[in-house]
């Protein structure tokens, strides 16, 4: 079965697993090993620790210590032990043997995960029934063995030891199910787990953030961008500048937005966010200047940058040319969804109204309803609420 697994899994993805998520020496994969084997068999008997992510880190020659390298090294030589013995027992056996280790072995390669995430739960999902294969039927050769002694204990024992690991696995996850209650709760069990993770603290800040509690999203930002050098760095540091931007602290919002857009030039929030810090700032032209900027690097989203482009020439007293840009979106507000350029329709009608072109005033935030019908995001809704009321007087 795990071999027509690998066969159809390398059909499909054109390769067996990645092999690009980090760039560890050969040394480093065979010398990790271990420790992941000990991982997935301790797993496997009973997961007394169990989260998102655990602390388990690459293995080099140059800190080898009874922790990372060597007692798991004894587990893996006692276990295999164990293991060829039980194979020998029976075709189940046998089979159990394979389906256990076959499916591990692609997880052995730490090249094809990134650095933080070398070993996940998931991974045992197929080889935890080749473990099940190899440990119950010894366990069912064990309890008739002393079923057959008839002594009176032996039967209660056995009972007894299946009703105390029921209840142990039981408890362990009705505990772990209160993990996923919300983003809140699942992250900041990630960090008491793996409370080494940058990756983890990033995810907890921006849940923090998202549940508006910036004092605690900051502190867990800031400890996820030590190095700057996991993978949710690029939201990490937009979450962390939307909180400095509401602080008052814009040049430290501006030092975190360019570091954004330094290694991912087209990314738009960052664009964004730099133009409202710009705009919070009172630097109305750079808030100008980014927007042009980002029109120009990511062409798709030309008619939302344009439309919040507009709001920052109405803001600097340019109406015109405020107006110029609006008009110039209108058209393609129908073809695109993005509420963002949808938006600039309800400016536009705003705008027109304040210069006393009522008929357009109104024609163009009809238009912006009859767009905006289906759209239920929270600031649609506040311009459509806005619109609607302009239209009623």
């Amino acid at each position: 079965i795990a071999v027509v697994y690998f066969v159809v899994r390398s059909l499909v993805l054109g390769q067996v697993a990645k092999t690009d998520a980090t760039t560890e020496p050969l040394s480093a994969v065979i010398l990790s090993a271990p420790s992941l084997l000990a991982f997935y068999l301790r797993q496997s008997l009973f997961p007394l620790s169990i989260g998102p992510s655990y602390p388990l880190r690459a293995v080099h020659a140059d800190v080898l210590t009874l922790a990372n390298f060597w007692a798991p090294l004894l587990v893996v030589i006692v276990a295999a032990v164990l293991i060829a013995w039980a194979a020998r027992q029976g075709p189940v056996q046998q089979i159990g043997a394979a389906l256990f280790i076959l499916p591990l072995l692609p997880t052995l390669n730490i090249n094809a995960f990134a650095a933080e995430q070398l070993v996940h739960d998931r991974y045992l999902y197929l080889p935890l029934l080749g473990f099940l294969m190899i440990v119950v039927p010894s366990i069912v050769s064990l309890v008739q063995w002393l079923i057959h002694r008839d002594a009176p204990w032996t039967r209660l024992a056995g009972y007894g030891v299946a009703v105390v690991c029921c209840l142990l696995l039981g408890a362990q996850t009705v505990r772990y199910n209160t993990a996923w209650l919300d983003e809140v709760s699942l992250w900041a069990w990630a960090v008491k787990i793996d409370p080494t993770s940058q990756f983890n603290w990033a995810q907890y800040g921006n849940a923090l953030t998202a549940a508006d509690r910036p004092a605690e999203a900051r502190a867990a930002l800031d400890k996820s961008l030590v190095s700057l050098d996991a993978s949710s760095t690029p939201n990490a540091l937009i979450n962390r500048a939307q909180i400095a931007i509401d602080e008052g602290r814009f040049n430290d919002a501006e030092a975190d937005l360019n570091t954004v857009l330094a290694g991912q030039p087209e990314n738009i929030q960052a664009y964004e966010q730099l133009a409202v810090a710009y705009q919070a700032a009172g630097r109305l032209n750079d808030a100008a200047n980014i927007l042009v900027a980002g029109r120009e690097r990511v062409p798709y989203n030309y008619c939302s940058f344009t439309n919040n482009l507009a709001v920052i020439f109405y803001l600097g007293g340019a109406k015109d040319r405020a107006l110029q840009e609006l008009e110039s979106i209108r058209s393609q507000a129908v073809d695109q969804p993005d509420p963002g350029c949808r938006a600039g329709v309800f400016h536009l009608g705003q705008l027109y109204l304040e210069q006393g072109r009522t008929l357009d005033g109104r024609a163009a935030l009809e238009e912006y309803l009859a767009l905006t019908r289906t759209m239920a995001d929270d600031e649609t809704q506040q311009f459509r609420a806005s619109a609607q009321g302009l239209l009623s007087q």
